[in-house]
């Protein structure tokens, strides 16, 4: 069990790229209570998928072994090893204190954000409820009034927010434009595509 001291070290062991990776992170919290063989680990696993799963496995073990945080036993268990110190562990992958910059970088946009909003005369609220600071009038509540997607961002300006905002809207415009080509399908041809046609005939015709 990780310590709160310890969490954000411990966090950035297993950060993307620049540590281990949520993989890893999540075999070692799966042997951390006992050893656990090769079945017990690709149980619920279909056959199929076995093999590529098992490479997949043996590579993250591999690199916790070598960051001294699994052992293998004489029957070919994995277990995973509580540092002494995961600070340590950290600076040695070079990703030691990635989340408190991380934590620092949020907490500044959230707070530029906050400013912006409360310099255009609405503010937000704990519970994500625009209000108007002069009066006190709530102008819209997280859900109502305000598209989904938009009150997130508003709310929560913050890289990951901002990812997932734009991804959604992308997905959106795709099934849009599907939409919009299975509308015109259906419709047939246009006046504008007649047109066309009848000159592209006409051209065949004098050739």
């Amino acid at each position: 069990m990780v310590s709160h001291a310890d969490r954000d070290a411990y966090l950035d062991v297993f950060r993307n790229k620049t540590g281990l990776g949520g993989g890893c992170q999540l075999l070692f919290e799966r042997i951390d209570s006992r050893p656990i063989g090769k079945t017990d680990l690709l149980a619920g696993i279909p056959k199929s998928k076995r093999r590529s799963a098992w490479r997949t496995l043996t590579r993250q073990f591999t690199r916790l072994r070598k960051q001294g945080l699994a052992t293998q036993d004489d029957q070919g268990r994995w277990q995973s090893i509580e540092p002494t110190s995961w600070a340590a562990v950290a600076k040695r992958l070079r990703s030691n204190g990635a989340t408190e910059r991380q934590r620092r970088r949020y907490e500044a946009e959230r707070k530029a954000w906050r400013e912006r909003v409360e310099g255009i005369g609405v503010a937000t609220t704990t519970d994500g409820t625009g209000v108007e600071p002069r009066t006190g009038e709530v102008i819209a509540e997280s859900g109502e009034g305000v598209p989904a997607m938009v009150w997130a961002l508003a709310v929560d300006p913050t890289e990951h927010t901002r990812a997932v905002v734009a991804f959604l809207l992308a997905v959106k415009m795709a099934i849009d434009l599907k939409r919009n080509r299975g509308q015109r399908a259906q419709r047939g041809p246009t006046r504008r595509d007649d047109g066309y046609a009848g000159r592209l005939g006409g051209t065949a015709g004098r050739a």
